[in-house]
């Protein structure tokens, strides 16, 4: 989040999506952006609706699945960048002032800290789910697991109001979203992946990230933070495994099973 302040200032000093920029000079990145913002429109979206969609892994998050460096708008980012520069962008478009946007990160975080006694208790009651769930998780092939309401998604195909769909993205691009979907896709969700979207619901989690060495269970999200627990069979290093959990706050619950906090 240390790129966020300096986000909200330039998209409120006046930034055009259609300047250019790229990817590879290719665009994707204001594709992306611009996709996002009509989607808003298109759906009559709210900004309690843009919070909850552009949460990690879900439908709006734009954050780099693979890649920790971006190439964003002609600058060479952190990839936790890009959804703060969605969020500033929504912002703007629902007047919600500077000084609150600022806030609802720092806010988010010292929530997720200061209640960690409510996730350890938690935890703690519903060891037996928690534990048969990441079982399940192991023995899946899925490295992606988001249960939202009307919206679900296992990898890259999402299943949303009754229909199957899954962005196209170009060979070339690092972001996991585009303007273009497709909805003509004959696979379907498998029994055991909605064995896992039922017993994350049933637990409260709204994703799962499935590492295999490493399974990290959301518990909520936003932008490029997150707090909830994940669970290591070894001594690996997460801070090594990826870029995607930034973790700044991590507290032992039970053996291999943590409650933490990322930025």
């Amino acid at each position: 989040m240390k790129y966020f302040l300096t986000v909200i200032l330039f998209l409120y000093s006046g930034m055009c999506l259609s300047q250019d920029s790229g990817y590879k000079d290719k665009g994707y990145e204001a594709d992306a952006m611009n996709y996002v913002m009509s989607e808003v429109k298109r759906t009559s979206s709210t900004f309690d609706d843009c919070l909850n969609y552009t949460k990690p892994f879900s439908k709006w998050d734009l954050q780099s699945l693979n890649s920790p460096k971006i190439w964003l708008f002609g600058n060479l980012q952190n990839s936790g960048t890009f959804p703060n520069l969605l969020f500033g962008a929504l912002a703007k478009r629902f007047n919600v002032s500077l000084d609150d946007v600022s806030d609802m990160p720092d806010k988010f975080l010292r929530n997720a800290v200061n209640n960690f006694g409510i996730y350890e208790k938690d935890a703690i009651n519903n060891a037996a789910g928690y534990f048969d769930l990441i079982e399940l998780l192991k023995k899946s092939q899925s490295k992606i697991f988001l249960n939202q309401d009307n919206l679900q998604r296992v990898d890259n195909m999402f299943y949303e109001n009754g229909i199957y769909w899954k962005y196209i993205i170009p060979e070339d691009s690092p972001f996991p979203v585009s303007d273009s979907i497709s909805t003509n896709i004959t696979e379907s969700f498998s029994q055991g992946d909605f064995f896992i979207l039922d017993k994350m619901k049933s637990l409260g989690i709204y994703a799962a990230y499935n590492d295999k060495e490493i399974i990290y269970l959301l518990k909520d999200g936003m932008l490029d933070n997150s707090f909830g627990y994940y669970f290591k069979d070894n001594d690996i290093d997460y801070r090594k495994k990826n870029h995607l959990f930034n973790i700044m706050s991590e507290e032992l619950i039970m053996p291999r099973f943590y409650y933490y906090v990322t930025n």
